[in-house]
């Protein structure tokens, strides 16, 4: 066995230090580089291609459905009169996965479109960010448009 002078092993360590910082960096950019953090995210429109339609959200009502991500991993979800915790993950290309998880399960009113929500947020598989807009898009091309403040 041959022994490694200590100028070696420090090297080495360097070495691995800036790796597991890089690899570190990189993991990162998947969530803090996305550009969701830092606002909550309120729907404005919808647009589905099955059935094909599009509509506004009255302002009036775009604060009863909002998602806010967080740094780490996980994003606050608003359906209405119910609270939906989740997780999410982004890639540099554009890729979203949101995954909800636990919810309250308060009645809400009838015109509620709570439930539908959180499914579109589901399914969605892409994003885009100009500015305070974000589009969360849907495979077959159906997206919701929110507004970030």
């Amino acid at each position: 066995m041959k022994l490694r002078s200590p100028s070696h092993l420090a090297r080495f360590g360097a070495a691995a230090f800036v790796i597991l910082a890089a690899a570190t960096l990189l993991a990162a950019c998947n969530i803090t580089g996305s550009g969701l953090v830092g606002l909550t995210w309120r729907v404005t429109a919808v647009t589905t291609t099955v059935p094909a339609w599009q509509g506004v959200v009255p302002p009036a009502e775009q604060l009863r459905y909002t998602i806010t991500f967080a740094n780490d991993g996980t994003a606050a979800i608003k359906a209405d009169c119910n609270q939906v915790t989740a997780t999410y993950t982004t890639s540099p290309g554009g890729s979203i996965t949101i995954v909800p998880g636990a919810s309250t399960m308060a009645m809400c009113p009838e015109d509620s479109m709570g439930p539908q929500f959180v499914e579109a947020l589901s399914t969605v598989s892409s994003y885009s960010i100009d500015g305070n807009d974000l589009v969360l898009y849907q495979p077959d091309n159906s997206h919701l448009e929110l507004a970030g403040s």
